[in-house]
Order: structure tokens, then C-alpha cells, then sequence
């Protein structure tokens, strides 16, 4: 993914295929949510408002390993993308045709 289609995927607002996180704050009950239900992308560094505010390159080891803790693993397709001088990470998860558990609470 690049700037423009990030710019472009942000304008298209919060929906039940798309979430905005400003940190990792419960991403692996998104993570699991996604794999439980239909297709998802997670963009980490956009607030709810939409407003990119960056993110730090680390976390997407630690996105990962998130995800390596539902029962069972997932395996989502995490990237990076600049804009300006921040970072954005897309989290790409695919819909599973197993029940996921986060944390042991089926999401």
C-alpha cells in the first residue's frame, strides 16, 4: 500500500471492514474479530478522527506476536507505509474458517 491509497482507504471512514487505532490498545481483539467474521484491515497511527499520527516501526513485531497469541494463530499481513514524516502500519486480516479466541474469549 502506499500514501495515496492509505489517504484514500482513511477517507472511506471507520466500517465493519475497516478500524482506526492510535496504538496497540486491543488490537488482538480486532485481530481475531476480523478472522472470526469477514475480511478487515487495521490502520495503527490514525486516530478516530481519521488523522494520521504515526506509529513506531517496532510495533509491527509486536502486532505479530499479538496475533501468534490467538487460539489458534493468525497470520495477518502487516506493512508499513510514510506519509510525510510518520509511519502508518496496515494490518491485513483474512477471514478464517476457524473459531479464533483471544485472550480464551471467542471474539
Amino acid at each position: 500500500m502506499n500514501k495515496k491509497e492509505l489517504k484514500d482507504l482513511i477517507k472511506k471512514k471507520e466500517s465493519q471492514s475497516l478500524e482506526f487505532k492510535r496504538n496497540l490498545e486491543n488490537i488482538g481483539k480486532s485481530i481475531c474479530s476480523f478472522a472470526n467474521s469477514n475480511n478487515g484491515i487495521i490502520l495503527v497511527g490514525i486516530d478516530d478522527k481519521g488523522s494520521i499520527i504515526g506509529t513506531k516501526k517496532k510495533f509491527e513485531r509486536e502486532i505479530a506476536n499479538i496475533a501468534h497469541t490467538c487460539k489458534p494463530s493468525i497470520y495477518p499481513e502487516i506493512k508499513e507505509v510514510k506519509v510525510d514524516d510518520k509511519i502508518a502500519l496496515t494490518v491485513k486480516v483474512k477471514k478464517s474458517g476457524s473459531l479464533h479466541s483471544y485472550k480464551n474469549i471467542a471474539r
